[in-house]
């Protein structure tokens, strides 16, 4: 009897780790089907913006076409229906309770543009109060999120802000 009941649990256990091992014969990939199934399911989104002009004053609006694909043609999802785009440029501010001025990069402006017929056509806003400096125009899907920010798309734009820049000389000029 307890001959029969050892029997029975070894090859209770066989059926098991047999089991387990043809399951997991199943799962392992070559590095070719590793490569399809990354490409069908997780290809990343590339975006690229084309904007009207290089150079914008304050208070100018960019004009921007946006053309968005997959990395893979393989890709079993359609591209993103929204793109975000937004200006992010570094301003000088100044604290009143200390006197003292402090340069801040934070996002100036962003859209939210819907794929149209034509593809991607939106605007941004350039602020009055910008500095005359580098601005980076970022574009980006939520897709493109998942992944680092060197995904994204960043193009340098030049702002100029001839009006700040005169009200800056003349202080200097008068010493204050």
């Amino acid at each position: 009897m307890i001959y029969r009941s050892k029997l029975f649990i070894l090859s209770a256990l066989f059926v098991c780790l047999s089991s387990v091992l043809y399951s997991q014969q199943d799962t392992i990939q070559s590095p070719e089907e590793s490569f399809e199934s990354y490409s069908r399911l997780l290809s990343l989104e590339k975006l690229y913006l084309h904007t009207d002009r290089e150079v914008y004053c304050a208070g100018d609006t960019i004009w921007f076409k946006g053309y968005l694909k997959n990395s893979s043609d393989l890709s079993e999802f359609p591209e993103s229906n929204y793109i975000y785009v937004e200006l992010i440029s570094s301003m000088v501010e100044k604290n009143i309770h200390t006197g003292k001025g402090t340069e801040s990069e934070d996002v100036r402006g962003r859209v939210k543009i819907k794929r149209r017929a034509n593809g991607f056509s939106g605007y941004i806003h350039v602020p009055e109060n910008l500095n005359t400096g580098i601005a980076v125009l970022r574009g980006y899907t939520y897709w493109m999120m998942n992944k680092e920010p060197e995904y994204m798309f960043n193009k340098n734009i030049e702002i100029r802000n001839p009006i700040k820049d005169d009200f800056v000389k003349e202080m200097v000029k008068n010493k204050v």
